[in-house]
């Protein structure tokens, strides 16, 4: 009787072992599958931490909500900030260019000492708020004198010319022109009205 319970028992042990080798297996072929390169490890690890994994911290998990709660608030308003801002549209109506050129020369044995103005409008354009617009002006040599380009600049606030190109100094020979492009970065908020932008010159 003892040796039948025996045999009874030791045939249910088996019979778990064989059923946890089977698992195993499965659970195995199941993370190599996956790409897990060591499946067993995988398995140890998973395994060790059972117990920690099964204790939960109510405060925790509230606390991790709450940060979470208020990083998407944040992040709301951020999105909802950048969407206002792309909205947001400059509009120029006209471009007015301004010129003083500062004349200090000798012409046939005569000293010419002065200022001359320059004023020309040319047309607009719209542009999304706070982006880089490129802009080309053509400035004439308006004087009997070779015109040099000492700076250009944005008279209108919030617009700031980032580059010219070509590089200043640039000399305008008496009857031709020169064409400029500005980089300009246009304000953040939206904007309708005129630039102007100013030029400086000696000749």
């Amino acid at each position: 009787m003892a040796s039948a319970a025996k045999a009874l028992l030791g045939g249910i042990i088996l019979g778990i072992i064989i059923v946890i080798a089977v698992e195993t297996l499965v659970a195995v072929a199941f993370l190599s599958s996956q790409g897990v390169k060591n499946p067993f490890g995988f398995a140890g690890a998973v395994l060790s931490h059972v117990q920690e994994l099964s204790k939960l911290n109510l405060s925790a998990i509230k606390s991790i909500n709450i940060t979470g709660i208020k990083s998407l608030a944040n992040i709301t308003k951020i999105a909802q900030s950048n969407a206002t801002k792309s909205q947001a549209y400059v509009n120029v109506s006209n471009v007015s260019i301004s010129g003083v050129l500062k004349v200090n020369t000798t012409q046939q044995n005569a000293s010419v000492l002065g200022e001359l103005t320059y004023e020309k409008s040319e047309k607009g354009f719209s542009r999304q708020a706070g982006s880089v617009a490129n802009y080309t002006i053509t400035i004439p040599d308006y004087t009997k004198f070779d015109m040099q380009i000492n700076n250009i600049s944005s008279g209108t606030q919030n617009f700031e010319v980032l580059y010219i190109i070509p590089k200043l100094p640039q000399t305008i020979l008496p009857g031709s022109s020169s064409n400029f492009t500005l980089i300009v970065k246009l304000p953040d908020s939206a904007y309708a009205g005129r630039l102007r932008i100013n030029f400086s010159a000696s000749a």
